[in-house]
C-alpha cells in the first residue's frame, strides 16, 4: 500500500513539475520596438518570442524566459521578414519601374495624388520612399510640410556601393543639405565599405535602413529583413 501511495504521489509531482516547466523558446529578440497597427502606438522595451518559423507571442524585455538564442534589437523596430515597409514611388505613379533618366524633372501635386490615393483610402498615412533619383529626393523631401495627402519620408537608396568612402561622404553631404534624414542600403557586397557608410551617416545625424546579407550579418550586424 505503501508503495502503491509513493507511486501516486511521485506521479503528481511530476505531473505538477511538467506543467510548471516554462517554455524554451527557440529564438527570442529582445529590447525590441513594436508597432501597434490598432492603437498607431510604437512600443518599446519588448521581447518577441520565436518557436521554429513563429511569431508565439511578445512580452516586456524585463520578463525571464527560456531560449536556446538571443538576438538584441538594441531599442530598433522589427517588422517581420515578410512585411516589405517601403514604396517605389515610380511604381506607385506608372505601375512599373523607370530608369531615373526618364523621371518628369518637376514633380508636381498631380503625382503626389497618384501616389496617395494608393494608400490613404486604406488608411495609410505615413509611406516610406527608397529614391535612388537626387532630384526627385530634393523635391519629396518638401512634400514633409505639407499633410495634405500621404506624408512621405525619403530615404536615398545605395544599391550597388561602387564608390570611394570620400564621393559616398560628399553625397552624404548633399542629401544632409537638402534635409534627407535617411538613407537605405540593399546590398553589402562591399563590407568594409557598407559599414563605413553607416558611420558616416551617423556622423551627419542620418538614420541607416539596411536589408543585410548573411555575409554582413557575420559582422554582427543581425540579419532581419530591415534594421532601422
Amino acid at each position: 500500500m505503501k508503495s502503491y501511495r509513493l507511486l501516486i504521489i511521485s506521479i503528481l509531482a511530476l505531473t505538477i513539475f511538467s506543467c510548471n516547466r516554462p517554455i524554451r523558446y527557440d529564438l527570442i529578440v529582445e529590447n525590441a520596438a513594436i508597432f501597434d497597427t490598432k492603437t498607431g502606438e510604437v512600443t518599446t522595451g519588448k521581447t518577441i518570442l520565436i518557436i521554429g518559423d513563429s511569431i508565439v507571442g511578445i512580452i516586456n524585455s524585463d520578463e525571464p524566459v527560456r531560449t536556446k538564442k538571443v538576438v538584441d534589437a538594441d531599442g530598433r523596430l522589427v517588422t517581420p521578414g515578410n512585411i516589405d515597409t517601403h514604396i517605389n514611388f515610380e511604381k506607385a505613379i506608372y505601375n512599373t519601374h523607370k530608369n531615373a533618366d526618364n523621371h518628369p524633372k518637376i514633380l508636381t501635386n498631380f503625382y503626389r495624388s497618384k501616389c496617395s490615393k494608393n494608400y490613404l483610402p486604406y488608411g495609410i498615412t505615413t509611406i516610406v520612399d527608397m529614391t535612388k533619383d537626387f532630384n526627385w529626393a530634393s523635391q519629396m523631401v518638401k512634400w514633409q510640410a505639407n499633410p495634405k495627402f500621404s506624408d512621405l519620408i525619403v530615404a536615398y537608396t545605395f544599391s550597388d556601393i561602387e564608390q570611394s568612402s570620400k564621393s559616398i561622404d560628399v553625397l552624404l553631404s548633399d542629401l544632409s543639405s537638402i534635409g534627407v534624414n535617411h538613407i537605405y542600403i540593399s546590398n553589402d557586397k562591399n563590407t568594409s565599405l557598407t559599414k563605413n557608410i553607416i558611420e558616416m551617416a551617423s556622423q551627419k545625424e542620418i538614420d541607416v535602413f539596411i536589408k543585410p546579407k548573411n555575409s554582413f550579418s557575420d559582422n554582427n550586424y543581425i540579419n532581419i529583413e530591415y534594421i532601422y
